[in-house]
């Protein structure tokens, strides 16, 4: 068998049964804290623009779209849920990397609701979407592409395929039509439009799906060759056979796992941003007593970034990321807003800090490292190094950390007791036998944005 075939009969034969209880505890808290970062996404500007276009774009009122008050067609759902998943850059990350969560769940919902899915149905979806995120991709890197728009769509079509009951040739030509809907340019990193990346990669994942189930074709083995999926967007040697041999073998949201973010940043600031908020809250540092951070990193070009045009680039900026932590202590939502990131104490904070390039610090994220040393104006040298950052699949946050995080996002929107229901129905999804209730709940229109 090639490896879209094998693809395809092990989407088939994967039921709820099968996945161990670690793989549904994961896949919950993965999605509790999607849905936690959707709602908060949905009170930033880019969440005004996308619910508005929802709005005005109508369709047949098939599911809800997260804090938009309205109900739309499958694929317009899914892509805006998708865009708002991913708007502040606090979704979750894992190896291969990039983010999995925001690309699937908004699939999962969308169908949901349409087919009056079972929790069960959900997360067993959810996980099979993730797994095919994770196997293809892990080991791999996506040049010149954001990976979460390249993995992304096939994990959606995979997890909507699932949903909808396909059989096996019409997964295969799913997975062909999402391939060709792969896409994502790295040089919108820091924009707007990378959230647009897995708002399009779950709309055209769940829309090659639905084509597929109608009889729309491809070709049947579009992952493999010079001018498949893996030639076209995958560096190196593409081993099909150990893709194979790997699925559910452990599943990916078990081992390695997922990381879920303490900050609304780039997953590369993490370590740097521990160790810097480490030393300033132990030592009392105050901004003004700062002479310079250096940061060790592995290549000049890690997070530099000095030119700010938009706030959001400030989330791929390290010294953005060590200057505010210095000047605030904390790094939250608000921080990456275009008129805080620009004020003077930000930019004049920025020019303290010091990447120091370090040639024998590898260079991917696994074994990165990024220490920290603070100089301060009274001559005292200030050290630390954090090799693992709190939330990564090796450290994972507690479960009161992890519902902290999930209650912040989602007040934005939800009242305290709404609040705690979705916290129920999420936590105990494998419970529900429909995700209308839920559905009410995430719907309600967010009625305040934050600029």
């Amino acid at each position: 068998m090639g490896l879209t075939d094998s693809i395809a009969k092990w989407i088939i034969a994967t039921e709820y049964a099968d996945l161990p209880d670690e793989a549904v505890t994961a896949a919950k808290r993965a999605m509790l804290d999607t849905l936690g970062v959707s709602l908060a996404g949905a009170t930033q500007p880019i969440g005004d623009i996308v619910l508005d276009y929802t709005r005005t774009a109508g369709g047949a009122p098939q599911a809800s779209v997260i804090a938009g008050g309205v109900r739309t067609s499958l694929a317009e759902a899914a892509f805006a849920n998708g865009v708002l998943a991913h708007a502040t850059d606090f979704d979750d990350t894992w190896l291969p990397v990039g983010h999995p969560t925001c690309t699937v769940f908004p699939v999962v919902l969308a169908l949901a609701e349409e087919l009056g899915a079972t929790g069960k149905d959900v997360v067993t979806a959810f996980v099979i979407g993730l797994e095919i995120h994770g196997k293809l991709g892990i080991g791999h890197h996506t040049p010149g592409f954001h990976s979460t728009g390249v993995y992304g769509v096939l994990a959606a079509a995979a997890a909507a395929s699932k949903m909808l009951g396909l059989g096996e040739w019409q997964i295969r030509m799913a997975l062909a039509i999402a391939a060709s809907h792969a896409s994502g340019i790295g040089k919108n990193v820091g924009t707007m439009t990378k959230p647009y990346h897995s708002g399009n990669a779950a709309a055209g994942g769940l829309r090659a799906a639905l084509l597929a189930r109608a009889g729309f074709t491809g070709d049947p083995e579009p992952i493999d060759g010079e001018r498949g999926f893996s030639g076209v967007f995958m560096d190196g040697e593409y081993d099909a056979q150990a893709t194979i041999d790997s699925l559910g073998r452990p599943f990916h949201v078990v081992s390695p796992g997922i990381g879920v973010k303490k900050y609304p940043t780039c997953y590369l600031n993490h370590r740097a941003l521990d160790a810097i908020l480490k030393l300033v809250v132990a030592n009392d540092v105050k901004p003004e007593q700062v002479e310079e951070v250096v940061v060790s990193v592995p290549h000049e070009a890690w997070l530099n970034r000095m030119d700010l045009d938009f706030g959001l680039r400030a989330k791929f900026s390290l010294q953005y990321n060590m200057a505010e932590a210095v000047l605030s202590r904390r790094i939250v939502i608000e921080s990456f807003d275009d008129e805080y990131v620009n004020r003077p104490e930000a930019r004049e904070m920025m020019d303290r800090v010091t990447l120091q390039a370090d040639p024998s610090i590898p260079s991917e994220y696994q074994d990165a490292s990024n220490p920290v040393t603070l100089h301060l104006k009274d001559g005292r040298t200030l050290y630390e190094q954090v090799d693992v950052p709190h939330g990564d699949w090796d450290d994972l946050l507690s479960v009161e950390e992890l519902l902290g995080k999930y209650r912040d996002n989602a007040l934005r929107v939800l009242t305290p007791e709404d609040c705690e229901r979705t916290i129920g129905l999420m936590l105990g999804l494998e419970s529900v036998s429909s995700v209308d209730e839920l559905a009410g709940l995430y719907a309600q229109r967010a009625l305040v944005a934050v600029s």
